[in-house]
């Protein structure tokens, strides 16, 4: 076998491979020779069929099987002797003399290759990660949200204060022109966080029976991309108030089996510094992410970018986050923005997803026999993309190709960590608040000098 290879790009590699027509005179002969001990003719036993009919019951089936045969064990080891790895299956052309029997096979394969990646040291990566500081008011200040969320109501002859849960009559309009008919006792808690600041300031001091109205422009955040920079007014009557009727500490501490209120904010206390650890973690994730694209330049498979812009063009199409977002019920034309970021972010998540795979490879990355760091990690992974309990529980729960896609991404994530843990880390002890401010408000994805 004659093998030349031509470099035709950055990636991508032409093979130019030829099989003397004796060695496949050969392979054809040695495989009629099986085919005629079981070949089935009638008017004949098997293995005693004259060796013509053989030839032309089977002689095309089998030249086309060797052939393929062939073609395939060639590139095999044309791609193991010259240390190729490539990405797809390639695309092959023959010549005109293919068609001869008689003639040498001519062909020629061309594919991309995986590009050799070398990790930079993850010492070289500088990373500003914050430090909670917890104090006894952190943790009393989480068993008092508790309380309010088991909280009962009950009526109350006042005016509306936070922390209230009111029952509303409202309609809706977006750009002036109404999405809704007249929604009846729709019961919400006054809370920040809960609902949106304008409609917060519009409750606060009213009364049952009073009307009012908060009018505000969905940010680039929502969820349905098609309602971003719209205002929307919502004009609404209170039709009741009630105030909350906190629980005592003592009631809760069996239901954290526990025996006292002190053992009840030890569990809090741990509690807080799970979900500290993990925003701190992910607060500095994004500077660890650039670092790994700054530090690593190389060639990424036109294939998996191509295949990497279909999935965010779908999924921006359909109103989605590029990773995880709810679809919308309709698609819609992207943006010229949208097109220019999916072409940035395609590149960009090939890029990332080699370099994890890479250093899973070369860490030895594995849940095999962890199951505990498997579920820490789908923890902090609900966390990240803001999941449900029940989309928390599918992750878990999954079967087959889907768990193994959980355990990628996952261990995507540990690669992230390991590099983390390795990296040059400065340290800045801030408070409670600090750090959930800076995960919700997310940190720009920029390494430290």
């Amino acid at each position: 076998m004659q093998v030349s290879v031509e470099k035709t790009t950055d990636l991508g590699r032409k093979l130019q491979i030829t099989v003397p027509a004796a060695e496949l005179a050969g392979k054809i002969r040695d495989r009629m020779r099986e085919v005629s001990r079981t070949a089935k003719v009638q008017g004949f036993r098997p293995g005693k069929v004259p060796q013509n009919l053989i030839d032309k019951h089977y002689g095309l089936t089998v030249r086309e099987e060797v052939y393929n045969d062939v073609v395939s064990k060639s590139i095999q080891a044309a791609c193991e002797e010259h240390a190729l790895r490539p990405v797809r299956q390639p695309m092959l052309s023959f010549g005109d003399e293919s068609q001869n029997p008689d003639s040498d096979l001519s062909f020629v394969a061309e594919f991309e290759v995986y590009p050799e990646i070398q990790l930079a040291p993850f010492s070289s990566c500088h990373v500003k990660r914050l430090v909670a500081e917890i104090t006894d008011a952190d943790v009393m200040k989480e068993l008092e949200d508790f309380q309010k969320s088991k909280a009962e109501f009950k009526a109350a002859d006042r005016a509306i204060a936070l922390g209230d849960r009111v029952t509303l009559n409202l309609t809706v309009t977006l750009e002036g022109e109404p999405t809704t008919d007249l929604k009846e006792n729709i019961q919400v808690v006054v809370e920040h966080g809960v609902m949106v600041k304008e409609m917060v300031e519009a409750l606060l001091g009213l009364s049952v029976g009073n009307a009012s109205e908060a009018s505000f422009v969905y940010d680039n955040k929502v969820p349905d991309v098609t309602l971003a920079g719209k205002r929307t007014t919502i004009n609404f009557t209170v039709m009741g108030v009630e105030e909350p009727v906190l629980p005592e500490l003592e009631s809760l501490t069996k239901s954290f089996r526990v025996d006292s209120v002190d053992a009840l904010k030890e569990r809090f206390r741990e509690r807080l510094v799970n979900e500290m650890t993990d925003l701190s973690y992910l607060v500095a994730k994004p500077q660890v992410m650039n670092w790994l694209k700054q530090a690593h330049q190389f060639s990424v498979p036109t294939a998996f970018v191509e295949s990497e812009q279909k999935r965010l063009t779908h999924a921006f199409a359909h109103g989605k986050d590029h990773k995880h977002g709810e679809a919308c019920d309709h698609a819609h034309e992207l943006t010229d923005e949208q097109k220019q970021k999916v072409d940035t972010l395609s590149n960009a998540n090939v890029r990332v997803g080699m370099l994890l795979s890479t250093i899973i490879e070369d860490q030895k990355l594995t849940f095999e026999g962890h199951d505990r760091e498997f579920f820490r990690l789908l923890m902090r992974f609900g966390v990240e993309n803001n999941l449900s309990h029940q989309e928390l529980t599918s992750w878990a729960m999954a079967q087959g190709d889907e768990a193994n896609h959980v355990r990628f991404v996952l261990l995507q994530d540990l690669a992230v960590e390991t590099v983390m843990n390795a990296a040059n880390v400065q340290s800045e002890t801030v408070s409670v608040s600090a750090i959930r401010e800076a995960f919700t408000k997310g940190t720009p994805a920029t390494a430290a000098e």
